[in-house]
């Protein structure tokens, strides 16, 4: 359309026939990018914790759901699920117990802070 305007062309009809595809592509590339985005830092953040497995580590809570919680490692910045008990916001100490780069996995589990 662009190169049709710059020319003082018609648009070409098959470029008129796409235009109603169009969100739906552009949406679906999006989507496919962000999934590749998401897969190149799950494997980076995992190949960098694997040799840390044990290490503990601050971390705010970021939601929780039936399958555990979602955390916010400070230093190294990761974002991982987590199991254990804390509030959404809580600042917590987690441990790591599973970074494997092939399965492009990290997880940690709430170390239990002594009662006061």
């Amino acid at each position: 359309m662009a190169l049709a305007a710059y020319e003082h062309r018609p648009v070409p009809a098959w470029v008129l026939d796409q235009l109603d595809d169009l969100p739906q592509i552009l949406n679906d590339a999006n989507r496919r990018a962000a999934s590749v985005d998401r897969a190149v830092i799950d494997l980076l953040e995992a190949a960098e914790l694997a040799s840390q497995i044990g290490a503990e580590f601050s971390a705010v809570v970021l939601s929780h759901g039936r399958d555990g919680l979602r955390v916010q490692v400070t230093d190294p910045p990761v974002i991982a699920d987590a199991i254990g008990e804390a509030n959404d916001g809580d600042t917590v100490r987690v441990r790591l117990s599973d970074a494997d780069p092939m399965k492009r996995l990290t997880r940690f589990k709430v170390v239990p802070q002594p009662a006061d």
